[in-house]
């Protein structure tokens, strides 16, 4: 039927075959076009997939029509034929090989690895695999499209190889240490690193040859791979990108350790760019020579924070020291022995520490000395447990230096942190006074020492001068509403009504806890101002009614 109307329309069905293949090549190169600016202006893009999938039905089939093309028109010459279908067959194969390269690149190395690892798949994988595909691509050319035996091949290229591998041997091998530190990852972008040289600065581009870090002085390090993959690298920042260092400190021999650690604890804990959690930790480092050698172990945010850090930290102890009569020490050298008055540091008596808690910090001197009698010190490590909760109260504490954290059960019994104690701050007064248990746990984070001041004390103190119950009771109830955030969200007469419920029933609990007297309690109760305003409130009261009845 075609070929009868071909020669109605005096159409040679040669020239409609050659028509056909031309409109059918226009039509796939229009295609391809089409897509691409498509996916440009519309999608931004984001049509790969679909890109790529028409590029795998149009590109073929355009070179295929080409290939047919030209056997029409040269098909009675076969050298050019030859020639020809030779160029197409590599084209077809080398597209093929491209194909296949970006197949991997849209649905493996972008999409499956990415999820798999979580990261993103290092450009040193994909060109590497790249670049087998291609080298194998070339090779099939070679064996299958022109004919070329193998043996005729490895000659020349193993020589070629073999030059080639002399005259590059530094570049290749920086180009397989790219390819290790793609896969093992020792470090990534991003990532603070630092060399045995004495290079250091943040990675910024991992290339085919070399490694490019950003220094702190504004500049780049340029290093070859072979140089990070066969040296030792400090990574500052592959665990948690938290950064520890440690610094000595000389002080005086005359001084005692035990001041010493005092205070470089709390100048550690005082500075804002180190961290709480992990807490520092101060330990002697050396005590056989003077000065005396202290190391303060702190972490900052990252390594970056760590350069600002230092120098607030190094202030921080300087001052602290000063402020506490200890000159900045050196080593010195003497020849002759001279009499020179000696630093006298001592140790703080247990009254200063005690005098520092907000609960005792009213009482007389005589009060705090029958405090202290009994009382003791007591130094715990990071992660050591001062009170356990559900445990019997025997004792108050105050910390006379260190931080401490609160930990509370949750509903599924794990130790979760609630608070953060330090130096200066009393717990455990509540259960002691009211003899109940324990209602949270106190663990150290840093090392630590606190006072213990034990029931026997306390009830001493209430013996001796009973009109002190209603003033420790008063702070108690104050830190109960805090807690309870009810100062703020109740009124003013509903607070007070609050406060005057608590109060009775600390009363009561507290004196039947330490065996007060009945009738000794209810006195106790009854002239404290807490239960009833006191005069001086009535008394403005009665003012202010007399005022409101002059002006009416």
């Amino acid at each position: 039927m075609l070929v009868d109307i071909l020669k109605l329309l005096d159409i040679s069905p040669d020239i409609f075959h050659v028509f056909f293949v031309v409109v059918i090549a226009v039509g796939c190169f229009a295609l391809f076009l089409l897509v691409r600016v498509v996916d440009f202006v519309f999608f931004r893009r984001k049509l790969q997939k679909q890109v790529w999938l028409i590029d795998l039905i149009c590109l073929p089939t355009l070179i295929s029509m080409i290939d047919i093309f030209v056997y029409n028109f040269f098909g009675g010459n076969a050298q050019v034929y030859l020639t020809t279908r030779n160029v197409t067959n590599s084209f077809l194969w080398l597209l093929f090989a491209w194909f296949f390269c970006r197949g991997m690149e849209i649905f493996i190395w972008t999409a499956f690895f990415k999820k798999l690892t979580g990261e993103e798949c290092p450009r040193l994988l994909t060109g590497f695999f790249s670049a087998l595909v291609y080298f194998a691509t070339f090779y099939i050319i070679l064996t299958v499209v022109y004919k070329k035996a193998l043996a005729s091949l490895l000659i020349p290229t193993g020589i070629i190889a073999g030059v080639l591998g002399l005259a590059l041997q530094s570049l290749i091998s920086n180009v397989f240490a790219g390819l290790v530190i793609a896969v093992e990852k020792p470090y990534r972008v991003g990532d603070w690193i630092e060399l045995p040289n004495g290079m250091s600065g943040r990675v910024i581009d991992i290339t085919w040859r070399t490694t490019r870090l950003w220094s702190r002085k504004n500049g780049i390090y340029i290093i070859p791979n072979d140089m990070a993959t066969s040296n030792a690298v400090h990574n500052h920042t592959i665990l948690d990108n938290k950064y520890s260092e440690w610094y000595y400190i000389d002080i005086d021999g005359e001084v005692s350790p035990n001041v010493a650690l005092e205070l470089l604890t709390q100048a550690a804990l005082r500075c804002e760019k180190v961290l709480k959690y992990p807490a520092p930790v101060v330990t002697i480092h050396d005590i056989t020579s003077r000065p005396y050698k202290y190391k303060i172990q702190v972490y900052f945010e990252d390594h970056a924070a760590h350069w600002y850090g230092k120098n607030e930290l190094l202030l921080r102890i300087q001052n602290t020291l000063i402020i506490h009569g200890i000159a900045p020490s050196e080593t010195r050298i003497e020849i002759n022995k001279l009499e020179e008055p000696k630093i006298n540091i001592q140790t703080p008596r247990l009254e200063t520490y005690l005098r520092r808690a907000h609960l005792f910090k009213s009482l007389s001197d005589d009060d705090l000395r029958i405090i202290s009698i009994n009382s003791e010190k007591k130094e715990y490590y990071p992660g050591e447990m001062v009170i356990v909760e559900g445990d019997e109260a025997t004792a108050l504490f105050v910390i006379a230096y260190g931080m401490l954290r609160v930990l509370k059960k949750d509903h599924t019994g794990t130790n979760q942190a609630v608070a953060e104690l330090s130096a200066g701050t009393e717990f455990g007064e509540m259960s002691l006074l009211t003899g109940k248990c324990r209602s949270a746990s106190v663990e150290a984070v840093t090392n630590c020492v606190v006072i213990k001041v034990p029931k026997g004390s306390m009830k001493e103190l209430l013996d001796r001068k009973p009109h002190l119950l209603s003033m420790l009771i008063e702070r108690m109830v104050e830190r109960r509403m805090n807690s309870e955030g009810m100062l703020d969200k109740l009124s003013k007469d509903a607070s007070k009504t609050q406060f005057l419920n608590y109060t009775k029933e600390l009363f009561s609990t507290v004196a039947a806890f330490f065996d007060l007297p009945s009738r000794r309690a209810t006195k106790i109760m009854r002239e404290s101002p807490l239960a009833s305003p006191s005069r001086e409130t009535e008394k403005l009261d009665r003012e202010t009614i007399e005022e409101k009845k002059k002006n009416k």
